[in-house]
């Protein structure tokens, strides 16, 4: 099994370095849609606001598994 850095194995980290593929993934963070958003967001409470949703729809927001 190969070393992994940031969780990401040699082999699709080196991938993605020549250009064999292209980077896809989710943010590891949770990005608020707007300033009042970061306003009433509870700072002991999980996934309690409304986040950025991207251009083509994608929610800025990380899952766990």
């Amino acid at each position: 099994m190969g070393r992994k850095y940031l969780g990401v194995q040699d082999q699709a980290f080196l991938d993605i370095l020549v250009g064999e593929t292209e980077p896809s993934g989710l943010m590891p963070m949770q990005i608020p849609a707007n300033m009042k958003t970061v306003e009433e967001q509870f700072e002991d409470v999980p996934h309690d606001m409304e986040v950025h949703v991207d251009s083509e729809g994608t929610p800025t927001i990380l899952h766990m598994v």
